[in-house]
């Protein structure tokens, strides 16, 4: 049996189902459609209410391709076709006094933030700083150098990239233990004042221990020390202070 299809919503900060121009809202979809790519593999559904909300259906083996080009995007990266259309739809949101528009999920969850008339006036960065990331590899690969690599934390994916030394040591861990990732990276701040990361270089990385909170401690528990014997230790650690 085929696998149902996955929706996505673009909710649009302007006009309702019964009022938005026919032309406005064929551009939305061609624009959304160039986003995601896989045009064969992406539908209209159907529009919902309250703001225009433009449901549409992703073929379930095509929305891992789909889910990663529009974090591409996001990062401003990715096909430069779908960059384009994303700085269209903006343009129009901010030209229709839009507010902004928002890809969500099945869940809800947020995958590309479309900004429309405060973007100019409210918007931040980019910021370049230091910093680290902390979740699981889920992707590396590419011929450039550096090397894209995806890294997973809850619902967020993290586009970031890599030196080949660094991603040849990374891939041994893909899909596996959790990583703390070091380097630098690119911040903007959108018109709603969240501070979103466009790009991280992976310096360097450290893996973490995976083991439930309950098995670290009886690790932790089973390690024999001199004390454990002691009636009263803390007694015979001021006494070895002295």
């Amino acid at each position: 049996m085929k696998s149902p299809p996955v929706e996505l919503k673009l909710h649009i900060d302007a006009y309702e189902p019964e009022t938005i121009p026919m032309e406005s809202l064929a551009a939305y979809m061609a624009d959304l459609a160039q986003v995601l790519g896989e045009t064969a593999s992406v539908h209209f559904n159907r529009l919902e209410g309250g703001s225009t909300t433009l449901v549409a259906r992703v073929d379930r083996e095509a929305t891992p391709r789909v889910l990663k080009q529009a974090h591409m995007v996001r990062a401003n990266e990715g096909p430069p076709d779908a960059q384009r259309a994303k700085r269209r739809m903006e343009r129009r949101l901010a030209e229709q006094n839009a507010r902004n528009a928002e890809l969500t999920d099945e869940s809800g969850a947020r995958i590309l933030l479309f900004r429309g008339r405060d973007a100019i006036q409210q918007s931040y960065g980019p910021v370049r700083q230091n910093g680290e990331l902390i979740g699981r590899v889920i992707m590396v690969g590419g011929k450039n150098d550096p090397v894209p690599v995806h890294i997973e934390d809850g619902e967020r994916v993290y586009v970031c990239e890599a030196r080949r030394d660094v991603v040849r040591r990374l891939a041994k861990y893909l899909f596996d233990a959790p990583i703390r990732a070091t380097g630098y990276g690119r911040w903007f701040r959108d018109d709603q004042g969240q501070w979103e990361m466009q790009m991280f270089r992976i310096n360097d990385f450290d893996v973490l221990d995976s083991a439930p909170v309950g098995t670290i401690i009886q690790n932790m528990r089973a390690v024999r020390s001199k004390w454990i014997d002691s009636p009263d230790p803390l007694a015979r650690f001021r006494e070895s202070d002295e």
